[in-house]
């Protein structure tokens, strides 16, 4: 894509095709492990605001197989103060953050999908 068209699109006198849109997606993706690595410290500012220490990651960023389609998993684990306005908001904030979809599980949860959390799960 020429630099014309990127800044004809950015000004607004033009709008992108299916196709430009889908070709300045695509190069402005990031994987979520780069996006972490860039700003680990303030995730972790921003759990421990939340009064949640120690977050874990799990998934294709833990496993190291992370592509820009992929999203972060996290794993924490709340107390009974936290409900789930404070889940929703911290992965919000750590979007808004990271710039790529965050997902966070509560540790306590029962189940498989949060027991191999627990199990995959490596220090942030």
């Amino acid at each position: 894509m020429k630099q014309p068209l990127i800044a004809a699109i950015e000004s607004g006198r033009r709008q992108p095709s299916d196709a430009a849109r889908a070709a300045l997606d695509q190069a402005l993706a990031i994987r979520p492990s780069t996006a972490l690595a860039a700003r680990r410290e303030q995730v972790r500012e921003l759990f421990a605001r939340a009064g949640l220490p120690q977050p874990r990651v799990f998934g294709s960023v833990a496993r190291g197989d992370d592509d820009p389609s992929s999203d972060l998993d996290l794993i924490v684990d709340f107390t009974d103060r936290h409900d789930i306005v404070d889940l929703l908001t911290l992965e919000h904030d750590l979007e808004e953050l990271l710039t790529v979809g965050v997902d966070v599980v509560d540790g306590r949860a029962d189940g498989r999908v949060t027991e191999h959390a627990r199990a995959e799960a490596v220090g942030l």
